[in-house]
């Protein structure tokens, strides 16, 4: 049974950027990362409505310990208040989007990962990633809401990669998320990107940044955002947050 979790994270902004436009939130026993889409201050607030609005509703759905209940019912308890929470968090989004002329279209995609009931629930809408490093090795957990762009970048033959969302928190119609109970055991740790991340850094190189730091998760989110500003292609603001379960 999984009982917590000891998590990190980091931001950067990109190249000629004023305002970082995504964001993060830990807990001991949740973590968030979101990128926000549409003007600079309005994605900027998307990113943290979302990271900020999910885990507190989450907080005030679920309690504590599931005591006596059934396994199976906690967790489809469990899941069902996260996809509320994230429901919460989109019309907050779409309210402040309306409210506010300099925030009119802002939306956020989002990767959250709440330890409930003994489980692992994962929530993401849009391009935010969730991946788990088991015995050296990765997975992604999540599968992105897009499709993938490729653009020409300085040169014909060098190519950007970019992922055009089809689901985001704040846009009516296309705020659905994804939320199951994922597979998890102690000692895993996750790692939580926006595309910032993972357009620019290959995933070898993210499990190698966490391998390197196995007991730090701090120092591996550091890591993983010197790594990305190292690069000519980091043009995009970005977070992470690497996470250790216990």
């Amino acid at each position: 049974m999984l009982r917590s979790m000891e998590a990190a994270g980091s931001s950067g902004k990109g190249r000629d950027r004023e305002t970082c436009t995504a964001a993060f939130s830990v807990s001991a026993v949740h973590a968030a990362v979101a990128e926000g889409v549409g003007s600079f201050s309005g994605g900027a607030a998307a990113a943290r409505i979302a990271v900020d609005v999910i885990p507190a509703m989450v907080s005030s759905l679920v309690p504590e310990r599931h005591s006596g209940a059934d396994p199976a019912d906690a967790r489809a308890a469990s899941t069902r208040h996260v996809r509320m929470a994230i429901r919460h968090a989109s019309g907050c989004i779409a309210e402040e989007s309306s409210r506010d002329a300099q925030h009119r279209g802002m939306s956020a995609t989002l990767a959250a990962c709440f330890l409930l009931g003994g489980a692992l629930v994962v929530g993401h809408a849009g391009s935010s990633r969730v991946y788990r490093v088991r015995e050296g090795e990765l997975t992604r957990v999540t599968a992105d809401h897009g499709f993938t762009v490729f653009s020409a970048w300085r040169a014909p033959s060098t190519y950007s990669v970019t992922t055009a969302v089809t689901r985001a928190l704040g846009i009516r119609g296309h705020a659905e998320a994804d939320v199951a109970i994922a597979e998890a055991l102690p000692g895993d740790r996750l790692i939580l990107a926006t595309r910032g991340v993972y357009n620019v850094l290959p995933e070898v190189d993210l499990l190698r940044v966490v391998n390197e730091h196995p007991t730090n998760v701090q120092r591996a989110a550091e890591q993983i955002m010197a790594a990305v500003a190292a690069w000519p292609e980091a043009e995009d603001d970005r977070t992470c947050v690497v996470a250790s379960l216990r």
